[in-house]
């Protein structure tokens, strides 16, 4: 697995193919380095859930992730839960 600094500095690279899918095996042991992150239970993805004081709070939030996502070229599946879990 890869540390958590080194995945910071890199950047998205689009599923256009090329690139290897993870198996469940490299998915789970990756994730298991990410506090806060799980794995879906079809090991397809990851997850984390982010309760924020307010609203505003979580739109801010989501916004922010809108925009870096556009940066990098991948669009995650977002949502907002309960007024203010992310």
């Amino acid at each position: 697995p890869l540390p958590a600094a080194e995945l910071t500095a890199k950047t998205c690279v689009p599923c256009e193919g090329g690139v290897p899918r993870y198996t469940a095996e490299q998915a789970a042991e990756q994730v298991a380095t990410l506090p806060g992150w799980r794995l879906t239970h079809d090991a397809t993805r990851i997850r984390r859930d982010l309760t924020f004081r307010d609203f505003r709070g979580a739109i801010r939030f989501l916004n922010n992730v809108a925009a870096l996502a556009e940066r990098e070229g991948h669009h995650p599946d977002l949502h907002l839960e309960g007024y203010r879990t992310a």
